[in-house]
């Protein structure tokens, strides 16, 4: 019911700013836990024509790619995040983001510290959902085994 509660809250929000890159991402990472992953992707492209977009968006929509098989477009998101993530000098100062991109940046192959022994622990924060982050080790350890 959380995540039911959370998308009507973000609607309400919406429909005062529709152009919102910030909701329009919460919106996206809500939606696949309502079983609406089609409109979870609508929401991150709608949040990635703004001019200034958080590069969490892009970090997040990684992950719900990633979460649905679309390992091609999560490897451009994750690389975007990642250029705009350095450029934006916030990549020191956050631990748990840095794990979460370090984690699947090692899955996908993106990042400085692709060829590097990665964390284990993975991080979380308000705007990473931790459901996610198991999917991405069981689809790695599925990966793993093939």
């Amino acid at each position: 019911h959380q995540y039911a509660s959370s998308f009507h809250f973000l609607k309400a929000g919406q429909s005062l700013q529709p152009k919102n890159p910030d909701l329009l991402m919460l919106l996206g990472i809500a939606l696949p836990h309502l079983d609406d992953v089609e409109n979870s992707f609508r929401a991150y492209e709608q949040a990635l024509i703004s001019d200034d977009v958080d590069p969490l968006v892009h970090l997040n929509y990684a992950i719900v790619l990633y979460n649905n098989d679309k390992r091609k477009s999560a490897t451009i998101q994750l690389s975007l995040f990642d250029s705009k993530w350095r450029k934006a000098k916030q990549h020191s100062t956050d631990q748990e983001i840095r794990d979460t991109f370090m984690k699947l940046g090692a899955i996908l192959q993106v990042g400085k510290e692709q060829g590097t022994q990665r964390q284990r622990r993975l991080g979380h924060d308000n705007t990473i959902n931790n459901e996610e982050m198991k999917d991405i080790e069981s689809k790695e350890e599925k990966d793993n085994n093939n």
